[in-house]
């Protein structure tokens, strides 16, 4: 287990690390922003987990959540506020993201107010190609809903 010391410098394997990962989260993001919520898939490993809600949902059930949020006729726009990284060893990180979600409305003109204030917390893993994935999501409602 690496060790994490708040404040310091991370090495180059850390900052690689953070790179790739904060990549993959955002993208899982803006694909569902895109209406493309299903090429985020990929993006979660073969044995991937989310928990929603007190919901534990497999990979099967991810893919059917993208599907639906791919299809419905919401105008989601995801926009994480911070997030925190650490790297507990070469092939596995941990990254716990704010995010606002918002609902658009069909009026340009109308700002909508937040529809979610979330945490998500995520645990990555880098696969033998060296790409990292989501292997684990909990998502936890702070506000909203």
């Amino acid at each position: 287990m690496v060790t994490r010391t708040i404040g310091a410098e991370p090495d180059a394997e850390a900052l690689n690390a953070r790179a790739a990962c904060t990549d993959v989260i955002n993208a899982t993001y803006r694909l569902v922003d895109e209406k493309r919520a299903t090429s985020s898939v990929q993006l979660y490993t073969e044995d991937a987990v989310m928990e929603l809600n007190g919901n534990v949902l497999g990979t099967e059930a991810i893919a059917g959540a993208m599907e639906s949020r791919e299809a419905d006729d919401i105008q989601r726009v995801h926009i994480p506020a911070q997030t925190d990284f650490w790297l507990e060893a070469p092939y596995k990180a941990h990254a716990v993201t704010l995010l606002h979600v918002y609902y658009l409305a069909q009026d340009p003109t109308v700002i909508p107010p937040p529809k979610t204030l979330t945490r998500v917390d995520d645990t990555l893993t880098r696969s033998a190609d060296g790409v990292w994935r989501v292997a684990r999501r909990a998502v936890t409602v702070l506000a909203g809903g």
